[in-house]
């Protein structure tokens, strides 16, 4: 029979055979354990160093630690240039004033600070282009709660954003366009209408009334009707001739010119407007001025600045037209001593959203397109068109016009 001594022996190798046992479990779990490391590092690392977005590592002080290749390929900068960096060296000033008044606004909650982020921010790249980021930030937090670095993943989105903008100017002219149709068809609506139930209110009355009035009186309706009529027809070509301009349909064909000449030619048009009203009327164009200009487009816009200048001059009044050379610019200026024009409505002269009309000094009346056909002229040209007035003391209308040398 086995002694006591040898029992012990027994027992001791069968406990040294089971603990060699479980250490040879140990270790083939820490061998399987470390391959699944090493294949899951070199998996992270096969996808932070391949793919096409940028993977980085920052400290507590928002320093790069780490940064995948993918940024030299995007950005242009090699990881040695930005490890050690912080997040403001790469930011443009937009960029770092975002992200800091997002980090000031998350401090108010401690519980939103801790939370995974997304930012579409501009950064800078080498070569001086500034590429849109879409930015994922994940804070690396202890077993106390605090935060010790951040991860995350920077994709460019520049492409994406040239493409928003793109839509974004699309929609902005698209309702540009919409909006000019819809103040298009309300001066039709407006201007041309409201004009008629006066001359349908003479025109019934001469029907009516032929029998009973004088000739005197006969004439004077007559001249009420010929005038309303006149500034109709004024208003539906001003009309046209801006649809046309929008539309594109009206040829630009500009040739030398002398100013003095054309303008001559316009005047012919105003000799018993100015006549009526008593206008004295005064040329200071030098002969010798010569542009490049579209004589139609031309003829329009000396048109209905001349006949605003009457049309806000009180009789007896001043009108003068002068002109003057700045670089390679002609200026012509349409100058009266009339009413003038409130600063408060300066601005609107010239725009179709909210544009500007009133009555003349014989209640001669007009829908202020008239001006803003003159911006749509000028600008076709590469000029400038402004108005210095003041209430009560008159206005001078100013444009540009290349000159031909």
């Amino acid at each position: 029979m086995p002694n006591a001594f040898e029992n012990q022996s027994s027992n001791d190798i069968n406990q040294f055979e089971k603990e060699l046992s479980e250490l040879k479990t140990i270790t083939e779990n820490y061998q399987n354990l470390l391959e699944s490391l090493k294949a899951s590092e070199a998996k992270y690392r096969f996808l932070t160093e391949n793919t096409t977005d940028i993977a980085w590592h920052l400290d507590k002080d928002l320093r790069f630690t780490y940064v995948s290749p993918a940024d030299e390929k995007i950005r242009g900068y090699k990881k040695e240039e930005v490890i050690g960096k912080t997040i403001w060296d790469i930011l443009t000033p937009e960029g770092a004033l975002y992200i800091s008044d997002m980090i000031a606004e998350k401090r108010k909650n401690v519980s939103e600070f801790l939370k995974p982020s997304r930012y579409e921010i501009p950064a800078h790249c080498k070569d001086g282009r500034v590429m849109w980021a879409d930015v994922s930030i994940n804070p690396i937090i202890d077993d106390e709660g605090n935060i010790i670095g951040y991860n995350g993943i920077t994709r460019d989105i520049t492409e994406k954003k040239k493409f928003e903008e793109e839509i974004q100017l699309k929609n902005e002219k698209l309702k540009e366009i919409n909006d000019t149709k819809d103040k298009f068809f309300s001066i039709i609506a407006h201007d041309l209408r409201s004009p008629f139930q006066g001359l349908l209110g003479i025109s019934s009355l001469l029907v009516s009334e032929a029998d009973n009035l004088s000739i005197d009186e006969i004439k004077e309706f007559a001249i009420m009707l010929n005038n309303s009529l006149n500034n109709q027809f004024r208003l539906l070509e001003d009309l046209l001739n801006w649809a046309r301009i929008q539309a594109g349909k009206m040829k630009y064909e500009p040739v030398s010119m002398n100013v003095l000449e054309e303008i001559y030619s316009v005047l012919q048009m105003f000799k018993t407007n100015l006549k009526n009203k008593n206008i004295e009327l005064k040329l200071n164009i030098g002969e010798d001025v010569i542009v490049m200009a579209d004589k139609d487009m031309f003829w329009l816009l000396v048109r209905n600045l001349l006949s605003n200048a009457i049309k806000f001059t009180k009789p007896g009044g001043h009108i003068e037209i002068n002109s003057s050379i700045e670089a390679d610019m002609a200026i012509i200026e349409v100058k009266d001593d009339g009413v003038g024009i409130e600063s408060e409505y300066i601005g609107k002269l010239f725009k179709l959203d909210s544009h500007y009309s009133t009555e003349g000094t014989n209640n001669e009346s007009g829908s202020g397109l008239g001006l803003i056909l003159c911006k749509d002229i000028i600008d076709k040209h590469g000029g400038k068109i402004w108005v210095e007035s003041e209430l009560g003391n008159g206005s001078s209308f100013m444009f540009t016009l290349p000159k031909n040398f």
